[in-house]
């Protein structure tokens, strides 16, 4: 009967993390395997239903139906957040890869789900041993899985050269403005569908955990979490490029926290990445390029911006033919080309 339960559990688990890691990866556009989640995932899975059956059946007990209902209270959220934050950093790493190279921060998810696990395994392990070994074993299996997907995974390949946006009309209309005097000013925003959608989701989770701490008689802990919802609500709105005619601008979140504020004067040169922004700056940073400082959230385009001393940028962008003829226009020359 125990193996029974323990293989629907397990087939449970499986079934619905596949079809939340792929359904993940079609709803946001993720090019990073989603397989290579599945174990973390899983056991998270498999955990909260075991739990939530132990705390149903469990009523009778009221020191155990507490302990389950107070670990649920922060191994739900948290495990959703750290998850999530595992994904995001994945799909970076796998972005700015040129050639396979092993990411230990794949194991963020699976270590921090084991780590949790751990007094849960306390808990059962006064009148149910075997089942504080289980779990134990489950997350030295979950941990051994997780780096063995990650050997085997395949960067995900990317063709290096792009269409190019026809930006005629635009540099005409910078041209007729900048002869006539008139100010240039232009604005865009980068801000990817799948971190607007985590920024929500780990914002929620910090609020729910911030409420059963609160419940849970931890104050600290609650007000805690509900500073850092509100900080992660302030950075909402991914990176603000600005563009005038004497000021070039990278503003962060709806605080407009500035990451980077360099004189049109001072540009030297402006140049369209047709190719993978991310991938490529990770193959320049591999051979000791310190000069360049990365301002992007994924996007696989961006515009290089070299001033005089030497010191380039790289901002990422959506439209990066436009934003470079803007800046092109502001500095008071055409675009210098592609790299």
């Amino acid at each position: 009967m125990e193996v029974t339960f323990g293989l629907l559990v397990l087939v449970t688990g499986l079934l619905i993390s596949v079809l939340l890691l792929k359904g993940a990866k079609s709803l946001f556009g993720l090019s990073h395997p989603w397989w290579t989640h599945l174990p973390a995932l899983a056991v998270f899975c498999m955990t909260i239903s075991f739990v939530l059956l132990i705390a149903a059946t469990s009523r009778d007990d009221p020191r155990c139906y507490f302990t389950m209902r107070q670990f649920i209270s922060y191994f739900g959220p948290v495990g959703i957040m750290v998850i999530g934050i595992s994904v995001l950093i994945d799909e970076l790493w796998g972005r700015q890869e040129v050639r396979k190279t092993f990411n230990w921060m794949s194991l963020f998810d699976e270590v921090s789900i084991g780590v949790m696990l751990v007094p849960l395994g306390r808990e059962f392990q006064s009148y149910a041993p075997q089942i504080s070994a289980t779990l134990l074993r489950c997350a030295i299996a979950m941990i051994c899985t997780a780096l063995l997907l990650e050997l085997f995974r395949r960067p995900t390949p990317r063709d290096r050269y792009v269409v190019a946006e026809d930006t005629s009309a635009l540099e005409a209309e910078l041209a007729r403005r900048t002869e006539s005097g008139e100010r240039i000013s232009y604005f865009e925003g980068q801000n990817p569908a799948y971190l607007t959608v985590l920024v929500a989701a780990v914002g929620v989770a910090l609020v729910f955990g911030a409420v059963m701490s609160w419940r849970a008689a931890m104050p600290w802990v609650s007000l805690l979490l509900l500073v850092f919802a509100g900080a992660l609500a302030l950075l909402y709105g991914g990176i603000r490029v600005s563009v005038t005619s004497t000021l070039l601008e990278v503003r962060l979140g709806m605080l407009g926290i500035r990451l980077l504020t360099l004189p049109t004067a001072d540009i030297s040169q402006v140049s369209v990445y047709g190719s993978a922004a991310i991938q490529d700056v990770g193959g320049r940073a591999g051979r000791g390029s310190r000069e360049l400082t990365v301002f992007c959230l994924g996007n696989r385009r961006g515009v290089e911006v070299a001033t005089a001393p030497g010191k380039r940028y790289l901002i990422g962008s959506d439209r990066p033919e436009r934003l470079a003829a803007v800046i092109a226009a502001a500095r008071g020359a055409g675009p210098s080309g592609a790299a």
